[in-house]
């Protein structure tokens, strides 16, 4: 019943269809992130699931993100949940990036450690 609640519902859609798009620019602009991991459909505004790659163990990843890079995501079997609606517009590349990084990282000491 709020005056300016449709004011504001009208202002939070618009921050979150900025950062649903900045997700989408981010990832179609950076092709290798798919050796590592691959963004499953999503159509939401608040978060989206990426399904880990190479036999990247997500807990793993997720302890990772978080120690060394100050990322928090959601880890599940192979799937690892990513609460962008949380993320302000222009820390979402960075996000990515971290992702990526760590991602790579983990395959690089997987790959080490079986030789």
């Amino acid at each position: 019943r709020d005056p300016g609640y449709e004011k504001q519902k009208k202002e939070k859609f618009l921050l979150l269809k900025k950062r649903f798009e900045k997700v989408k620019k981010t990832l179609k602009s950076h092709p290798e992130y798919k050796d590592y991991f691959e963004a499953l459909p999503f159509n939401s505004g608040y978060f989206m699931c990426v399904k880990a790659k190479k036999g990247i163990e997500t807990e793993a990843l997720r302890q990772k993100l978080l120690k060394e890079y100050d990322t928090g995501i959601i880890a599940f079997d192979d799937i690892v949940r990513v609460a962008f609606s949380a993320v302000p517009r222009g820390l979402i590349a960075r996000l990515f990036e971290n992702l990526y990084d760590a991602c790579k990282t983990l395959s690089e000491e997987n790959q080490m450690e079986e030789n």
